[in-house]
């Protein structure tokens, strides 16, 4: 289906597009805070969604407020991108 595939290149052009601008720029999660981010998985994985949101907010408020707001921006965005509606 035409309309199908323009839709896979356009993703895979945000894609790769998104991939180019944060890859020249500093990571948005600390390094040092890996164990938490490890923990979250672990808590998403294990549909603990109560507990892993919990978590994430915390650990969002912990992050450096210029990182905290690129994530708001980034989170934003890929839930447009992800349901237009």
């Amino acid at each position: 289906d035409l309309s199908q595939s323009g839709s896979v290149r356009c993703k895979l052009l945000l894609y790769e597009t998104l991939v180019k601008h944060y890859s020249n720029r500093p990571p948005l999660l600390p390094q040092p805070m890996a164990g938490v981010y490890t923990a979250i998985s672990d808590l998403l994985v294990n549909a603990k969604l109560d507990e892993a949101l919990e978590a994430l907010q915390l650990c969002l408020k912990l992050l450096p407020r210029s990182s905290r707001e690129e994530m708001r921006r980034l989170l934003t965005f890929m839930s447009l991108a992800a349901d237009p509606q």
